[in-house]
């Protein structure tokens, strides 16, 4: 991964895997180990990946709808790490995380099959080699106080918000256009909390993953068959310090987990 010269993105690496290892919660990074571009974001996160040393699941994909592309001046769905002691089962219960603030998004996920799928291919080719489809819960939660003030390259090195995933029930093959196209929604203990994204609000999940494999390709980015690659929000979006029993639906989906 290049960077500005000059750039070491090794020291707010070090505070930020600190700050996953200890459960702490940063106001933000000094002035001096602030990541300035794109490339610097996602240097400090390699660095980070590198300390934490927890084995690699996949990876997530955020700001991934049209609107959220657009919205980050990145062009193409921003990525990170997903490590194996951070993605959960079905109905798993999980603590609140550190900063008692998160964003429950509805997604669908993908596992890479024994072939995986190559760098310029078209979208539909790249989804026939995949093995399975499934929906999940992305549980965002910045390591940062706020992470909306911190600018794009620091929401990269804090790896894109990521805090857990839970993997819920999978999608038959041959339902897997229409599930992709269906309404979304979350609800909290039996009420509602998230309704379905509209038009360029919602993530394309096939869209996604395609130019995320493109992406993988240009900058060296390992990917390997067995790995989960979840691909972006398809319910609109919402922050909130809410607990209890989350249940998403993507037609006949569903996923759930409990934060307490």
């Amino acid at each position: 991964m290049n960077y500005a010269p000059g750039f070491d993105p090794r020291p707010a690496a070090l505070r930020l895997a600190n700050a996953w290892a200890r459960g702490a919660v940063l106001e933000g990074l000094p002035e001096n180990e602030r990541p300035r571009s794109i490339q610097d974001g996602y240097a400090v996160q390699i660095e980070v990946q590198r300390m934490l040393d927890e084995p690699l699941a996949g990876y997530k994909l955020g700001m991934s709808s049209v609107a959220g592309m657009r919205a980050s001046g990145i062009g193409r769905p921003a990525w990170g790490f997903m490590t194996k002691p951070r993605v959960h089962r079905n109905t798993a219960c999980l603590p609140a995380p550190p900063s008692g603030n998160i964003l429950m998004e509805l997604e669908v996920c993908f596992r890479l099959g024994d072939k995986v799928p190559a760098a310029g291919a078209t979208p539909a080719q790249k989804l026939a080699s995949v093995e399975c489809a499934y929906v999940g819960f992305e549980i965002v939660s910045s390591r940062f106080a706020d992470r909306l003030v911190h600018g794009v390259p620091s929401f990269l090195a804090d790896d894109v918000g990521f805090c857990a995933y839970v993997i819920g029930d999978e999608i038959d093959r041959s339902d897997w256009l229409a599930t992709f196209a269906a309404p979304a929604v979350i609800n909290l203990d039996g009420e509602r909390y998230c309704e379905n994204a509209q038009a360029e609000a919602r993530t394309d999940p096939v869209e996604a993953l395609s130019l995320f494999i493109d992406e993988a390709a240009s900058t060296g980015l390992p990917l390997r068959p067995g790995m989960l690659i979840t691909t972006g929000n398809l319910v609109a979006s919402k922050e909130s310090p809410s607990k209890g029993f989350f249940a998403g639906r993507l037609a006949s989906h569903c996923v759930g987990c409990t934060i307490e």
